[in-house]
Protein backbone atom coordinates (compact mmCIF):
# COMPACT_ATOMS: atom_id res chain seq x y z
CA UNK A 1 0.00 0.00 0.00
CA UNK A 2 3.18 2.52 1.04
CA UNK A 3 4.42 1.92 -2.51
CA UNK A 4 1.39 3.01 -4.44
CA UNK A 5 1.01 6.06 -2.68
CA UNK A 6 4.64 6.93 -2.96
CA UNK A 7 4.36 6.08 -6.95
CA UNK A 8 1.56 7.91 -7.12
CA UNK A 9 3.76 11.21 -5.55
CA UNK A 10 6.80 10.54 -7.17
CA UNK A 11 4.75 11.12 -10.74
CA UNK A 12 3.22 13.91 -9.81
CA UNK A 13 6.48 15.18 -8.54
CA UNK A 14 8.12 14.37 -11.65
CA UNK A 15 5.19 15.61 -13.72
CA UNK A 16 5.47 19.13 -12.13
CA UNK A 17 8.98 19.33 -12.39
CA UNK A 18 9.51 18.35 -16.02
CA UNK A 19 6.34 19.32 -17.66
CA UNK A 20 5.01 23.23 -15.63
CA UNK A 21 8.20 24.16 -13.93
CA UNK A 22 10.39 24.61 -17.11
CA UNK A 23 8.23 27.31 -18.82
CA UNK A 24 7.77 29.23 -15.86
CA UNK A 25 12.22 29.56 -15.36
CA UNK A 26 12.31 30.24 -19.29
CA UNK A 27 10.00 33.24 -19.04
CA UNK A 28 12.05 34.34 -15.64
CA UNK A 29 15.01 35.17 -18.67
CA UNK A 30 13.20 37.42 -20.70
CA UNK A 31 12.90 41.27 -20.18
CA UNK A 32 9.96 42.65 -18.08
CA UNK A 33 8.32 45.59 -20.32
CA UNK A 34 6.87 48.49 -18.55
CA UNK A 35 3.46 48.47 -19.19
CA UNK A 36 3.05 52.33 -18.42
CA UNK A 37 4.01 55.05 -20.98
CA UNK A 38 5.59 57.20 -18.11
CA UNK A 39 9.07 56.93 -17.24
CA UNK A 40 9.14 58.92 -14.03
CA UNK A 41 6.66 59.15 -10.70
CA UNK A 42 5.75 62.30 -11.56
CA UNK A 43 4.88 61.72 -15.01
CA UNK A 44 3.03 59.11 -14.15
CA UNK A 45 0.85 61.10 -11.19
CA UNK A 46 0.03 63.79 -13.88
CA UNK A 47 -1.07 61.15 -16.39
CA UNK A 48 -3.58 59.63 -13.57
CA UNK A 49 -4.62 63.57 -13.03
CA UNK A 50 -5.17 63.81 -16.53
CA UNK A 51 -7.59 61.02 -16.74
CA UNK A 52 -9.66 62.03 -13.55
CA UNK A 53 -9.88 65.52 -15.14
CA UNK A 54 -11.29 63.52 -18.65
CA UNK A 55 -14.14 61.68 -16.43
CA UNK A 56 -14.82 64.38 -13.94
CA UNK A 57 -15.54 67.12 -16.97
CA UNK A 58 -18.75 65.02 -18.60
CA UNK A 59 -19.63 64.17 -15.08
CA UNK A 60 -20.05 67.43 -13.76
CA UNK A 61 -22.14 68.60 -16.73
CA UNK A 62 -24.41 65.89 -16.67
CA UNK A 63 -24.98 66.45 -12.84
CA UNK A 64 -25.27 70.21 -13.43
CA UNK A 65 -28.21 69.59 -15.52
CA UNK A 66 -29.86 67.19 -13.07
CA UNK A 67 -29.76 69.65 -11.06
CA UNK A 68 -31.39 72.43 -13.18
CA UNK A 69 -34.11 70.16 -14.64
CA UNK A 70 -35.09 69.07 -10.67
CA UNK A 71 -34.85 73.13 -10.04
CA UNK A 72 -36.85 73.60 -12.68
CA UNK A 73 -39.02 70.68 -12.09
CA UNK A 74 -39.81 71.82 -8.22
CA UNK A 75 -43.05 73.25 -8.62
CA UNK A 76 -42.50 74.82 -5.83
CA UNK A 77 -41.10 72.23 -3.60
CA UNK A 78 -38.65 73.70 -0.97
CA UNK A 79 -37.03 70.94 -0.44
CA UNK A 80 -36.39 69.74 -3.92
CA UNK A 81 -35.28 73.21 -4.69
CA UNK A 82 -32.74 73.07 -2.02
CA UNK A 83 -31.58 69.52 -3.18
CA UNK A 84 -31.29 71.13 -6.52
CA UNK A 85 -28.93 73.95 -5.02
CA UNK A 86 -26.99 71.77 -3.12
CA UNK A 87 -26.13 69.38 -6.21
CA UNK A 88 -25.16 72.22 -8.46
CA UNK A 89 -23.08 73.53 -5.56
CA UNK A 90 -20.80 70.65 -4.53
CA UNK A 91 -21.05 69.58 -8.31
CA UNK A 92 -18.91 72.98 -8.94
CA UNK A 93 -16.91 72.42 -5.84
CA UNK A 94 -15.68 69.21 -7.18
CA UNK A 95 -15.35 70.39 -10.51
CA UNK A 96 -12.74 73.21 -9.02
CA UNK A 97 -10.98 70.50 -7.03
CA UNK A 98 -10.56 68.77 -10.39
CA UNK A 99 -9.39 72.12 -11.97
CA UNK A 100 -6.86 72.99 -9.53
CA UNK A 101 -5.64 69.27 -9.31
CA UNK A 102 -3.57 70.08 -12.73
CA UNK A 103 -2.09 73.28 -11.51
CA UNK A 104 -1.51 71.79 -8.09
CA UNK A 105 0.52 69.08 -9.19
CA UNK A 106 2.72 71.16 -11.29
CA UNK A 107 3.36 73.82 -8.54
CA UNK A 108 4.31 71.11 -6.87
CA UNK A 109 6.54 69.72 -9.19
CA UNK A 110 8.07 73.08 -9.99
CA UNK A 111 8.67 73.65 -5.97
CA UNK A 112 10.60 70.46 -5.77
CA UNK A 113 12.55 70.65 -8.81
CA UNK A 114 10.83 68.08 -10.59
CA UNK A 115 11.09 68.36 -14.57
Amino acid sequence: MRSKNFTKYFVIFLFVWLVLLPPIFSQAQNRLVNPLTTDSFAELIADIAKWIFIFVVPIAVVMILIGAIMMMTSGGNPQRITTAKNIIIWTLIGFAVALLATGLIRFVATALGVE
